[in-house]
């Protein structure tokens, strides 16, 4: 799923769309990854904060930005409730 967020998201093999991008990002990060079912996939995380953090496909958000991107880890580590 996140591949195929990629390829919205730079318009590879796609027209480039940053809200299906998005869509395709918020599934794969809610999708439990098969190697360890209890962390959501990080990498999605951060591609949702930085598109939130820019409006890219969804409405700016910075609360959201934030939220995704202490997800992801960026900070050094990952913040997960």
């Amino acid at each position: 799923m996140r591949y195929v967020a990629i390829m919205y998201f730079n318009g590879d093999g796609v027209g480039q769309s940053h809200r299906n991008s998005y869509k395709w990002f918020l599934r794969a990060h809610e999708a439990p990854p098969p190697y360890n079912w209890s962390k959501p996939d990080e990498e999605s995380a951060f591609y949702l904060g930085i598109m939130n953090l820019w409006g890219l496909g969804i409405e700016r958000s910075r609360p959201r930005a934030e939220h995704y991107l202490a997800r992801s880890g960026f900070w050094g580590e990952s913040r997960l409730e």
